[in-house]
């Protein structure tokens, strides 16, 4: 289970809501008929054509794609 990150700038809020969803398939921004897929050892998102990853937030975290993860 990944970890999900907290939001402590409101001590009246607890998780942040902006996460992605770990069970659905995403589109690579590079390309798009490559799949972003959800990497339970490297715990993020993982590009199955290019090796981009992004975090459970969908910030980039390792390139060559230049923007973070559309998880809308």
């Amino acid at each position: 289970m990944p970890q999900i990150p907290y939001n402590n700038s409101n001590p009246n809020e607890g998780f942040q809501v902006n996460i992605c969803d770990i069970n659905k398939l995403y589109v690579c921004p590079l390309n798009n008929s490559c799949k972003v897929l959800w990497n339970e050892r490297s715990q993020s998102f993982r590009c199955q054509c290019h090796g981009c990853l992004w975090s459970l937030t969908g910030q980039l975290l390792k390139g060559p794609a230049q923007s973070n993860l559309n998880c809308s």
